[in-house]
């Protein structure tokens, strides 16, 4: 998962997953901080129990920005790609 800072400010960022119980989802790292123009990517590994029935499942990888503090001035964004 690529994440960049779009803002002119520091942006702390932090990853999370969401999967059904049988299937665990293992990020490299939970946090980062990111500068002005800087990008990261978040490598994850999915571990699919023995048991688990074979088939499709939803699970999700998130990204979300953890010192929001936004003002008209000096927006903070990043963009999740």
């Amino acid at each position: 998962l690529w994440v960049e800072n779009t803002g002119s400010e520091s942006a702390d960022v932090a990853f999370s997953s969401t999967a059904p119980g049988g299937i665990a989802i293992r990020p490299e790292r939970t946090t980062a901080t990111l500068g002005p123009g800087q990008s990261q990517y978040f490598r994850f590994s999915i571990a699919v129990s023995e048991g688990q029935t074979v088939g499709t499942y939803r699970v999700g990888v998130f990204v979300t920005q953890q010192n929001p503090h936004r003002s008209d001035e000096h927006p903070i964004t990043y963009a999740p790609q």
